[in-house]
């Protein structure tokens, strides 16, 4: 790890330790003392949004060094549109035939099952084309999110409006009305540390792949392979993300590319730590602006994808190469 980067990290840190004494202590306009019930609820919340800061940057980062490019982001692979399209689905079979479905951890994890192999058929349809010809499988993935947008709004159309209200509310990205429940926090917590563990052990092929697909192949690894596992991990992290607090577009592209900038590494163990420790100072600042300076209850997507679409037009007009460097 560079001295720079060793720094930063220790700053950030610091940083880190002040934003969550503020999460937990500053008051709100609902709630003028801290209760213990006030503060169990607001330690669920702080859980979900490390988990959510920890996994958005993560499974990005490792993501584009796997496709080679800076520019793209989970959501390529459709996995937001699948969970709008389950989520429709869901809501329409409850509106049909009157019968409350609860959003429970089995139904989560039916939904992860799905989009695990719905990308895994179309991966091996564009015959591991992930690295030699990414456009292809990007097509594919456009057109499978296109399909299932199309899908989810004829099911919106036929539902019950009070059934539509309630998806619209569940699908928007919000950290005020995050998911949770001690269950699935408890079980999203240990799922994640299970991944890392993984991507840990893999952290030095992916260090290869990140300078070069070519290089890694001559170092002996497997790059189909590599990019298969990795895939899976990126869903899984993905969904765990978007069942928690809802679809989150730029806020992984905007903590990536920053981490690349401010750091310049190439090791994954340095780029995943700094990725989310700098998106858990992000998301944490965010929400105390929105939710304790200005006593909003907006999103704060609202904000994080705004900055995410100005960081992306800054990049692209300053040509940022494709390819992890």
């Amino acid at each position: 790890m560079k001295k720079k980067t060793r720094f930063l990290l220790v700053g950030l840190l610091v940083v880190v330790v002040l934003l969550i004494v503020a999460y937990l202590l500053i008051p709100t306009k609902n709630s003028t003392t801290i209760s213990s019930f006030i503060l169990n609820r607001r330690l669920l919340k702080l859980l979900v949004i490390i988990i959510v800061s920890f996994a958005i940057p993560i499974s990005t980062v490792s993501f584009q060094t796997v496709a080679q490019n800076r520019f793209l982001t989970p959501g390529v692979l459709g996995i937001e549109s699948l969970f709008v399209f389950i989520q429709s689905g869901l809501y329409y079979f409850e509106s049909l035939i009157g019968l409350k479905v609860e959003q429970s951890t089995l139904i989560y994890a039916v939904t992860i099952t799905i989009q695990i192999m719905l990308v895994l058929l179309l991966m091996n349809v564009s015959k591991g084309m992930l690295l030699s010809n990414f456009k292809v499988l990007l097509l594919l993935t456009m057109a499978f999110s296109i399909l299932l947008r199309n899908a989810s709004t004829f099911l919106q159309v036929l539902m019950d409006p009070n059934e539509f209200d309630k998806l619209q509310s569940s699908l928007y990205p919000s950290f005020q009305k995050m998911n949770t429940q001690p269950i699935l926090i408890f079980a999203a917590l240990v799922l994640f540390g299970l991944l890392m563990i993984v991507f840990f052990k893999l952290r030095h092929k992916l260090d290869a792949l990140h300078l070069g697909v070519d290089g890694a192949k001559l170092l002996g690894i497997n790059t189909k392979r590599l990019s298969n596992v990795v895939i899976v991990i990126v869903i899984i992290m993905t969904s765990l993300s978007t069942i928690l607090v809802g679809p989150l577009q730029f806020l992984g592209f905007m903590i990536a590319n920053l981490t690349y900038q401010l750091t310049k590494e190439y090791k994954h163990g340095v780029l995943w730590l700094f990725s989310a420790i700098l998106g858990l100072v992000i998301v944490l600042s965010a929400q105390l602006i929105v939710e304790r300076v200005f006593l909003l209850t907006i999103p704060i997507s609202v904000f994080i994808e705004g900055i995410g679409g100005v960081l992306y037009l800054i990049l692209l007009v300053k040509g940022a190469k494709p390819g992890a460097a």
